[in-house]
């Protein structure tokens, strides 16, 4: 399951783990010590085992090598499921676009132990996450590709001289100032994308939902995660809806 699927989740600042485990009859399993293992796929094909006391991978010998897992209830607790979920809250150790392995054990459950595979980020994930555990709405490993091929830059290089594009004056919470030569018209990037190709705030998107022909103000639809200034060169990218 990859990271935005439906056993482990990268939401925000944190991974969510779930199983639904369910005895050798098919009942719901509701009690016993659910334990929840992770581990990191390495090059070579060995794996790299997670300490839960420092948040860490690692070769040696781990200090706490498995985090119990919560049975939940539903139906204002009168509901016994069979889920049983962990939330990792620190995941400073995880690498973008790497491949994890996580193993959930209840004894009681058939089977006993199930394991599952996910790619932290990445295509599978809530895409980048920040140093602050902010998701963003970009494939960092694509961008990675574009820029190492030479081709694909070259084209897409060409294409981007047809839009609106240049190094923005500054930028705010919830907007950006395009460049000085930029259309002098109100509204006339409205509802266009705005894509910030490098520099601070790199690789966001946002929607322009109103523009100032006069300051070269673009307001955009969601607060960027990382803030624009004037060393984030931009290109907007046409008209959507």
């Amino acid at each position: 399951m990859g990271a935005k699927g439906i056993s482990v989740r990268q939401t925000g600042d944190r991974l969510i783990f779930r199983e639904s485990l369910k005895d050798s009859s098919g009942i719901a399993v509701t009690t016993g010590v659910t334990s929840l293992m992770i581990f990191e796929l390495q090059s070579d094909g060995s794996l790299k085992s997670y300490d839960f006391n420092d948040n860490t991978f690692k070769t040696t010998a781990l200090t706490t090598s498995f985090a119990s897992m919560t049975h939940r209830t539903g139906n204002n607790s009168t509901y016994n499921t069979g889920i049983w979920t962990y939330s990792l809250t620190t995941v400073s150790g995880f690498t973008t676009s790497n491949i994890y392995i996580y193993s959930v054990n209840n004894p009681s459950a058939t089977p006993p132990t199930i394991e599952r595979e996910f790619q932290y980020g990445s295509a599978e994930g809530d895409m980048l996450l920040t140093a602050g555990g902010t998701g963003q709405a970009y494939v960092q490993s694509d961008v990675t590709k574009v820029a190492t091929s030479t081709t694909a830059a070259s084209l897409l290089s060409t294409m981007y001289q047809t839009f609106e594009n240049g190094t923005a004056q500054a930028g705010a919470s919830s907007s950006i100032s395009l460049r000085s030569g930029a259309s002098s018209t109100t509204d006339f990037y409205k509802d266009q994308i705005v894509l910030v190709t490098s520099g601070t705030g790199a690789v966001q998107t946002n929607r322009i939902t109103a523009y100032n022909g006069s300051t070269k103000v673009a307001t955009v639809e969601t607060a960027w995660a990382v803030q624009p200034d004037n060393t984030s060169v931009y290109v907007v990218l046409g008209r959507v809806g």
